[in-house]
């Protein structure tokens, strides 16, 4: 129902404030973790400039220096990945798989897509709460009528469709990763280690989530579980080298890419990146943004 150009406006400003919020923490582009994070980028995005919407985007990076291990993508290109994300991820296959995904959800137009089924959901919703004053007697029993009904409509409709199109996101960040010549056996792993991570830090705090309470939280939450994405990438990887083969890519190492797994209740390693320590008083933000080239291919030899 929506376009991303009419949203265009609104996602300019949050970034503005993203930057102001950030200013102090962004990494200039020539740090090392930056070059980490513009490497797996810049191959991702070059190896699929073919694929839909990614010439129509203008691919801007930012790097924050943050314990947060999270990266996201605004759905007009320009990419936020903070350093935290880079204790998590092994390697540079790995973090492809995390910014593959992100960038699929700006590739696929997602925030529209969510805004456009909020928007119906709620003119539905409007109609019937409109329809269900005017019958009920108690208006305390109206309130608390329409609080069930609005919870419903989320654990109904928008919490699955979240949890659908972050599958979707997998399924093609899976895609543009063995485009891009990753080793996208480590998609699996990835949240295989996720999985594992979360369970030991569960075990240190002494928290433990049955296995009903965890099906019900499955249905509270916008994403899926690590398990089950691991799951889903795991039956669909054959796919995967099979696309990576057809794109000349070179042969996938015989090490087994899961060899790590068993080691993950040895407490790891942190390793933060550099403060940078330039002026952090100006409002120019270019030294802490890459923009990225697409027109040349970044294909390994």
């Amino acid at each position: 129902m929506f376009t991303i150009d009419q949203f265009e406006p609104l996602i300019e400003m949050e970034k503005d404030m993203l930057f102001h919020v950030l200013k102090g923490t962004l990494l200039p582009t020539d740090h090392t973790a930056y070059k980490t994070v513009q490497n797996v980028i810049t191959q991702i995005l070059k190896e699929n400039a073919n694929a839909p919407n990614v010439r129509q985007r203008k691919w801007r990076i930012s790097v924050v220096e943050s314990e947060q291990q999270n990266a996201f993508v605004m759905p007009t290109g320009h990419i936020f990945v903070f350093s935290g994300i880079l204790e998590i991820a092994k390697n540079e296959n790995q973090l492809a798989v995390v910014l593959g995904h992100e960038l699929s959800h700006a590739l696929l137009d997602h925030v529209v897509e969510l805004h456009s089924l909020q928007f119906c959901t709620e003119v539905g919703a409007l109609a019937f709460v409109t329809w269900l004053w005017s019958v009920l007697a108690s208006k305390w029993v109206a309130f608390f009528a329409t609080v069930l009904m609005y919870k419903a409509i989320k654990v109904a409709f928008i919490l699955p469709r979240h949890r659908l199109l972050e599958r979707e996101a997998d399924t093609v960040g899976l895609n543009l990763t063995a485009k891009a010549c990753f080793d996208v056996r480590e998609n699996s792993v990835f949240w295989t280690r996720m999985q594992l991570l979360g369970a030991i830090s569960d075990k240190a705090r002494e928290h433990h989530v049955g296995d009903t309470a965890r099906t019900i939280l499955s249905y509270l939450s916008t994403h899926p579980s690590h398990e089950e994405r691991a799951n889903l990438l795991n039956a669909a990887t054959p796919k995967a080298i099979e696309l990576r083969q057809k794109c000349n890519c070179p042969p996938l190492t015989t090490a087994d890419a899961s060899s790590d797994l068993d080691k993950l209740k040895i407490l790891l390693a942190k390793a933060k990146p550099a403060r940078h320590t330039g002026d952090k008083s100006k409002n120019d933000w270019e030294p802490y943004v890459w923009d990225v080239n697409i027109s040349t291919s970044a294909k390994p030899s």
